[in-house]
């Protein structure tokens, strides 16, 4: 540890590194421990250690060995003052309380002479108890770097973090993991979307919607990626971990605004598509962010609050396309050329508003006990408008209006007994919705696509809409932690009672009756293709109309989770060493409407093992490994879709359709020789069900799980510098999917493990070859850092490697969000052969890059803070680009981006990227602790707008080529075709 001194006398305090007590902290907590000594090294007993963080003083007193620990401590900088009989008091020392982290301390005394020596710490020591406590940014790091505004936005500086593709920037692949394998946690509170596992309000279509908890009201971000302890789990990728501020004896306060004004802004570049699938053209985008927080005592060292307000508004503005026939889609009735849809050229808006909020209380109920609450939430809304790309091509009364946003109410209780025992409880309530109100005219036509080129021929249609989903996740946690002298034990137990409902709905009249099936009634609206072949002999081209998708039974799903976690954890201290020893079991209850499914906490034992070794004793260096085993928590998108039986039709073909799009007659009935064009398969089956039998799971089915080793080696330099240098690697153990050996009835299974039991079960006697999932990655990992009073600069990068058949609960093959039940594993290899098209039926199941794989990233950022006033700050981050795979539509659902063709990666990879963002901040102080703050930040400096998504589907269908094949393609809510333009964010903020 380095810092300044003054000096009176001969007198000297010295802050060092040390730390051999193991002291418990928890997610929202950090720990200060450290030891006393005399001059000679000798340890001081009896010293009173004072420390005080503004809400009152800890005070610890040193044992026979000189150590003291401080645990349960709220965030934030901490004065420390130590006095002895004897010795000088030493004071003004400075040490920082960090998340789930342990802060080591060494104070060596001096005889007293009369005078009192300052010290103020302007670096941290390592934690050389622990293989690591995650990588994390605070608010006096984050506030004065150009980022974005919410927790997930900070989190995206860590190593090992990347976009998540289709599933956005707020739900990211961390080290390895898809972006529906990290959990979020603000205050201790798992937010995590309970149906699909993404962060907070998630939709299927549009992402992780909402605004989260804004910078201003955080204290601390940590990104747990590697190497977690038996504590954690839930997670396959990583953890997201917040705190937010709090008060303190000192009244404070600031109100802020921020705004991005359009002229200031650069024109996102266009993205060019065919056959009425081009996207709408840029015109603006606005946003202005308003908000305040005040925070104080209500009783001096008692009682403090926290409270905030944030609401955000948006407004963007784009021109609708016209509908351009190429000549290959081109028809008698609508010959090449370019047409408009009923808005196109008109200017339309997309109105955004989100209302975060957060309010804490915290109690000292005694020096040791702390009881706190904590609410907050980002209810939203998007008025009226074309929400969709698609909706522009549409007339005005068809758009949409969304509403979204989660709520969290949380109650925890930390206390130390006996200066021994830390008891750590709480108790969680965390809701989050979605909701889409569609106009009568949008709900008037059935969604109709053309297979020649993909087009949507019904203007109207707003077709596939999530009408109303809703979580809600009741959590009760508590944790028991001791220590004696040199050894730590903790356990824990976790409950989680989750309700989770969807109702999915599809656009157009319900109740219509299938005449191929009396009695069929359809309960929501349909989907449709036009399609073209030869029917009954007769001549190629002649247009007929199939329904694809079409559900029968009720669309509105109640379902549940039990989850029950348990963990017993372990440190030792041996000289140098530092032993963690761990292991968790987590049981899961799943509640469908048709069956349950129990995944015991037998089957799911996670161990945990890490060990530290100090090199030089003195806490300057450690070498480091770690091996531990995690398990995925399912989330509740398979009790609707597998657990209750969803029953449809994705086959029913027509001659007419009526020209409102909202009937179909004559129908084609089984037997009909058809014959699509571009095909020479003939298809005499028109009629086809879904769900027609329950959805089964595989007697011994078990929890997906992955394990992990890491060797690392960090090291803090004499200036100052902390370098940590670390190998990771990664390997899917197993995973939990739906199969099918035939594309119709499903069950729930293990791939590659009960083989046996599948025979059995579903008394299949043919061959039916499903392949083990693998899923590898590889990383090496590098940090600096470097903290002082002036200015604060990091740097990281990852070599990695990320390869394997199985992505994780997303697929961007297709952009299916259906964790455990993506169609990877619907047909066996000898189904998905098909030598009509040149198909083995082992693409499906090839090892090669995947989706998320990005070989080099780089990160670097800082600020600098000068005298006068004005603070500097920037962030720089360069990635590698992503692999590049052509995919051919399945054979049995004819959807497009199923079977990687070639193998995959092996075409290339995207362009790699290099994204500069810079900060400015101008501080007029104004008397007192009031000041005015002038802040700019201009993201993407150099307006780099490089390709970032392409359209790598070979085919729209059996045989129909896709015009827009290696085209840039965006996904709404996930990645955009391009790097968004340039933006200027200008802010003010008062503070007080």
């Amino acid at each position: 540890m380095h810092g300044r001194f003054s000096h009176l006398g001969r007198l000297t305090a010295l802050l060092a590194i040390g730390g051999v007590i193991l002291c418990a902290q928890d997610a929202t907590t950090g720990a200060i421990s450290g030891t006393v000594t005399a001059p000679n090294g000798a340890p001081v007993a009896g010293a009173k250690v004072v420390l005080d963080g503004g809400r009152g003083q800890v005070v610890r007193v040193t044992d026979a060995n000189g150590a003291f620990k401080a645990s349960a401590l709220i965030p934030g900088q901490y004065h420390l003052t130590v006095t002895a009989a004897g010795y000088e008091t030493a004071t003004k020392l400075i040490a920082t309380a960090s998340i789930n982290t342990l802060t080591p301390v060494r104070v060596t005394m001096t005889r007293a002479a009369g005078a009192v020596v300052e010290v103020i710490a302007t670096t941290q020591a390592l934690d050389t108890t622990t293989v690591t406590s995650g990588t994390s940014f605070g608010t006096d790091e984050f506030s004065t770097m150009p980022l974005g505004r919410s927790f997930t936005a900070i989190a995206s500086m860590a190593p090992g973090v990347v976009d998540g593709g289709g599933t956005g920037a707020n739900n990211p692949s961390i080290s390895g993991g898809s972006g529906l394998e990290n959990q979020y946690v603000i205050d201790g509170a798992n937010t995590t979307n309970t149906g699909f596992g993404g962060s907070g309000s998630f939709s299927i279509i549009y992402g992780s919607l909402g605004t989260g908890i804004n910078s201003d009201f955080i204290q601390e971000v940590q990104v747990k990626s590697f190497a977690m302890e038996a504590e954690y789990g839930q997670s396959t990728g990583g953890i997201i971990n917040a705190v937010t501020k709090s008060g303190s004896n000192s009244f404070q306060g600031s109100v802020f605004a921020f705004l991005d004004i359009d002229s200031l802004q650069a024109a996102d570049r266009q993205v060019y598509r065919t056959d009425g699938t081009e996207q709408p053209t840029w015109k603006s985008y606005d946003r202005l962010e308003l908000g305040f927080f005040v925070s104080g005592p209500i009783i001096k060292d008692k009682l403090f609050y926290f409270v905030g307000y944030n609401p955000v508004s948006e407004s963007q503005k784009r021109v609708a396309p016209y509908h351009i026939v190429t000549a290959a889609s081109a028809t008698t009735a609508m010959p090449e050329g370019i047409y408009p849809w009923p808005r196109s050229g008109q200017t339309l808006e997309n109105k955004n508003k989100t209302d975060s909020y957060y309010g804490k209380l915290q109690w000292v109920v005694a020096t040791d006990q702390i009881l706190e609450f904590s609410a907050f939430g980002d209810p939203g809304k998007r008025d009226l408008g074309p929400q969709l790309f698609s909706s522009f091509r549409g007339t005005e009364g068809k758009d949409t209006e969304l509403k979204f946003g989660s709520q969290t109410l949380t109650l925890k209780y930390n206390a130390t007994f006996a200066n021994e025992y830390f008891l750590e409880a709480r108790a969680t309530s965390s809701e989050n919705t979605f909701e889409t109100s569609i106009s009568s005219l949008g709900n008037s036509e059935w969604q109709v696509v053309d297979t020649r080129g993909g087009a949507t021929l019904s203007p109207n249609s707003a077709g596939l809409y999530e009408q109303k989903l809703k979580g809600q996740n009741k959590q009760y946690d508590v944790k028991l932690s001791r220590t004696w002298g040199r050894f730590d034990f903790k356990i824990g137990y976790l409950h989680e009672d989750v309700d989770y409902k969807s109702n999915l709905q599809r656009s157009g009249p319900l109740g219509f009756a299938d005449p191929h099936s009396p009695g069929t009634v359809f309960s929501q609206g349909l989907s449709i293709q036009k399609r073209y072949g030869s029917i009954n002999g007769g001549p190629a081209g002649t247009p007929y109309y199939r329904i694809v998708r079409g559900d029968i039974s009720n669309p509105q799903i109640k379902t549940e989770t039990k989850y029950d976690a348990y963990f017993l954890q372990t440190a030792i201290k041996l000289d140098r060493f530092n032993f963690k020893l761990g292991v968790r079991m987590e049981g899961q209850k799943m509640i469908g409407q048709d069956q349950t499914y129990k995944f015991k906490a037998s089957d799911n034992i996670a161990p945990r093992l890490g060990v530290t070794y100090d090199m030089s004793g003195d806490g300057k260096s450690k070498l480091y490994a770690f091996w531990g085993r995690y398990f995925e928590k399912v989330p509740n998108d398979i009790c609707v879709r597998a657990f209750s039986n969803e029953k449809g039709v994705n086959r029913s073909d027509f001659l007419t359709l009526a020209p409102g799009f909202n009937g179909l007659s004559n129908p084609i009935l089984t037997g009909t020789p058809v014959i699509d064009d571009g095909t020479t398969t003939v298809t005499t089956i028109h009629y086809r069900t879904t769900g027609d039998q329950t959805t089964l799971v595989i007697p011994g089915t078990k929890s997906m799980y992955q394990d992990e080793s890491i060797f690392g080696f960090d090291v803090e330099l004499p200036n100052g510098v902390a370098l940590s240098n670390r190998f990771i690697y990664r390997k899917l153990g197993r995973i939990l999917e739906d199969m099918s050996l035939d594309g119709d009835s499903y069950f729930i299974a293990n791939p590659g493990e009960n083989n046996g039991a599948i025979a059995a079960l579903t008394g299949f006697t043919g061959t039916a070859t499903f392949p083990s999932p693998t899923r590898n990655y590889y990383a090496f990992e590098f940090e600096m850092r470097k903290n002082t009073v002036k200015y604060n600069a990091f740097m990281n990068l990852r070599l990695s490697k990320l390869e394997g058949n199985y992505e994780g609960l997303f697929r961007n093959d297709n952009g299916q969000s259906d964790p455990n039940i993506s169609s990877l594993y619907d047909l066996p290899v000898e189904l998905l052969a098909d030598p009509a098209r040149g198909l083995t039926g082992q693409e499906q199941f090839l090892i090669g890059a995947l989706p998320s794989d990005r070989t080099l990233v780089v990160n670097s950022g800082g600020s600098y803070n000068f005298d006068m006033g004005l603070t500097v700050g920037f962030t720089a981050r360069y990635l590698t680009g992503t692999p590049i795979t052509s995919y051919l539509a399945h054979p049995v659902y004819e959807n497009a981006g199923e079977i990687p063709v070639y193998g995959r990666g092996v075409e290339g990879r995207l362009p790699s990227r290099f994204l500069l963002d810079l900060a400015g901040q101008y501080s007029l102080k104004l008397g007192g602790s009031k000041r005015l703050v002038f802040i700019a930040n201009v993201f993407n400096v150099f307006n780099q707008q490089k390709v970032t998504a392409l359209d790598t589907n070979v085919d729209l269908g059996i045989n129909t080529v896709n015009p827009n094949y290696m085209r840039p393609t965006g996904v709404v809510g996930g990645t955009p075709a391009y790097d968004a333009g340039r933006r200027v964010r200008l802010g003010v903020k008062f503070s007080f």
